[in-house]
């Protein structure tokens, strides 16, 4: 931690950061350039990720990705939406894909971390007055996690550590899938629902394949949880939009599987994921609540693992959630964090302050 940088200073090599107000101001190849040169390069962090959520979350927001040189080399990305100007406290400067992206959009090259330093001062110079940066679930074991995680430990700091959620993850050896695919839970409800009648498996990756299906898979999602106190995303239009963005995007690319689990002709269950750093992404199930009893979402993971295993990935990551039968499946995890850089310090201090009181209720409630 020694080494890490203050935010303010740039790196003896000469970092030279700009920003740019289209994401077609950056090249292509050079944008893929970076992301397989970087230390956390996960599918959200990609150019066509990036892009679908732009095209249908910019309105209200003005964009400014933050870009690092040095000697010409593309070094460091920090893609950022800014709020319109509006009365009152402004809400915060978010990462690109906020709030729909399992890790936060930042990439830095592996060579270059202190890169990420002058971004971050780059970007928190040019907040407003009362104005803050939110960069919501960044990796724990990405190198910016380690600066902001000093930047927050600092005496006074603007920084905050305002949240972390566990991200479960299984490593795909041999032994470890076979242990998993052969769990009686998931052998025996795979035996009900063949059962019940002939049931096909679907794993698609073309575009034109996935997007006559998905309004299917939107209401399938609907159904599933409305009952519950989570209701789906997918009642609002503009995340169904963002889906069917994704899909133009990244269909074909190989970083997008869309599966499908019929039971006699019918829909039962769906997963919309992904493939990112030799990982499958679980990212966005859903299954017919008519036959829970069946558990075709258990159904779905063993067909999930089966294919993983065929394409021989590496990893199962689970992404955002501690839940139980994510933590069934998984041998380790990592964590998604949330910092908050305030441009006042009173505010910054107050935050830290309220933040602190509550790991303490917490710790005695849990004692």
């Amino acid at each position: 931690m020694s080494g890490i940088p203050a935010m303010s200073k740039l790196s003896p090599r000469g970092i030279d950061v700009t920003a740019h107000r289209s994401i077609d101001e950056i090249e292509p190849g050079q944008w893929q350039s970076l992301w397989q040169a970087a230390d956390a390069p996960s599918v959200f962090t990609r150019r066509e990720w990036l892009t679908a959520w732009w095209r249908t979350w910019s309105e209200g927001r003005e964009l400014r990705i933050y870009a690092a040189h040095v000697d010409g080399r593309l070094v460091g990305l920090l893609p950022t939406a800014w709020p319109h100007n509006s009365p009152g406290p402004p809400p915060p400067v978010v990462l690109l894909g906020d709030e729909h992206a399992d890790y936060g959009a930042v990439l830095v090259a592996k060579d270059v971390p202190e890169a990420f330093a002058a971004l971050a001062g780059a970007a928190c110079r040019e907040l407003p007055r009362r104005g803050s940066l939110l960069l919501r679930d960044i990796r724990s074991d990405s190198s910016h996690a380690a600066y902001l995680e000093h930047w927050a430990r600092q005496v006074a700091s603007k920084w905050c550590c305002i949240g972390a959620v566990p991200c479960p993850r299984t490593m795909l050896s041999p032994e470890r899938i076979q242990a998993i695919i052969n769990k009686d839970s998931l052998r025996r409800h795979t035996r009900k629902l063949n059962a019940l009648g002939e049931v096909s498996i679907q794993q698609l990756t073309e575009a034109d394949e996935i997007l006559p299906r998905l309004d299917a898979f939107f209401s399938q999602h609907v159904e599933r949880w409305a009952s519950t106190n989570s209701p789906s995303l997918f009642r609002k239009e503009q995340n169904r939009a963002l889906y069917r963005e994704l899909t133009r995007e990244l269909g074909g690319s190989g970083a997008l599987l869309f599966t499908e689990i019929s039971l006699d002709g019918v829909p039962v269950a769906f997963h919309f994921g992904f493939v990112s750093e030799n990982d499958f992404i679980w990212y966005k199930p859903s299954f017919s609540v008519a036959l829970s009893k069946v558990s075709p979402g258990e159904v779905m993971i063993r067909e999930l693992f089966l294919w993983a295993a065929a394409q021989e990935l590496q990893g199962f990551d689970f992404t955002r959630g501690g839940e139980s039968f994510k933590q069934r499946f998984s041998d380790h995890e990592r964590e998604a964090r949330t910092y908050r850089y305030f441009s006042s310090p009173a505010v910054a201090l107050k935050t830290a302050a309220r933040i602190h009181l509550k790991r303490i209720r917490d710790s005695w409630r849990s004692r």
